[in-house]
């Protein structure tokens, strides 16, 4: 039996520091601890996919907790490095660490790259792309086969991305917990249970939800912007 929960909004923190606080430039205009965990995601993927745009691509490219992906996320010290050491954006003094996983980072790199996506084009059309799937990605290991969770949850959003497109847009592109968010999810109601795997059972939040459509909507809205390239 398929079942569905909407639950209240959580707010997870993604990124735990080993110091005891941050120092942050002009974003937060404080030392940061765990309860700016949000916004420090925020001000770092914005900048990674603003100024490293060729690298938030590469990410995008690889599939979902594989091997590829972790290497990707850990040789490239550099692309991070800008977003972290400008004093206008994020600054990690002295021994202060800043960890992640590469499921966090890429949550948030998804949302923010579709927002910068959906820009280009009409969110309708996301129903006349091809389907999110893995040939979305660049499988260089054959033997892996990824993150199953996080791959199980684009599959169900991409089923309602491709249901109600401009519904889950507007999901992507709103504040969680905003009047926009809230019409959407509201929107969206009847298209989340027939998507569902039988027997799945899910308690879902608007950011879940934002979440399970924002990848799909990424590499829906990215092939049709280049289609309409060519």
């Amino acid at each position: 039996m398929k079942k569905l929960f909407i639950g209240s909004i959580v707010i997870v923190s993604i990124f735990a520091t080993s110091a005891q606080a941050q120092m942050t430039g002009s974003r937060l205009g404080k030392n940061a601890g765990a309860e700016d965990a949000d916004k420090i995601v925020e001000i770092v993927v914005e900048c990674v996919a603003g100024r490293r745009g060729p690298f938030a691509d590469r990410v995008m490219r690889a599939l979902p907790g594989s091997a590829a992906e972790s290497k990707l996320l850990v040789s490239n010290e550099g692309d991070f490095s800008i977003c972290m050491d400008d004093d206008k954006q994020f600054v990690t003094p002295g021994s202060a660490e800043l960890r992640f996983t590469p499921r966090a980072f890429r949550i948030a790199l998804a949302r923010t790259l579709a927002r910068k996506e959906l820009r280009k084009i009409q969110p309708a059309d996301l129903k006349n792309a091809n389907p999110w799937s893995l040939a979305s990605y660049d499988v260089v290991d054959t033997e892996s086969t990824g993150d199953a969770m996080q791959l199980g949850l684009y599959q169900f959003g991409d089923c309602v991305v491709n249901a109600q497109p401009i519904d889950a847009a507007n999901l992507v592109l709103a504040k969680s917990g905003t009047s926009e968010a809230n019409k959407a999810t509201k929107k969206l109601m009847s298209a989340l249970g027939p998507c569902l795997t039988e027997g799945v059972e899910l308690k879902l939040t608007q950011d879940l939800l934002a979440s399970a459509f924002a990848e799909p909507v990424y590499h829906r809205a990215r092939a049709l912007d280049m289609q309409e390239r060519k």
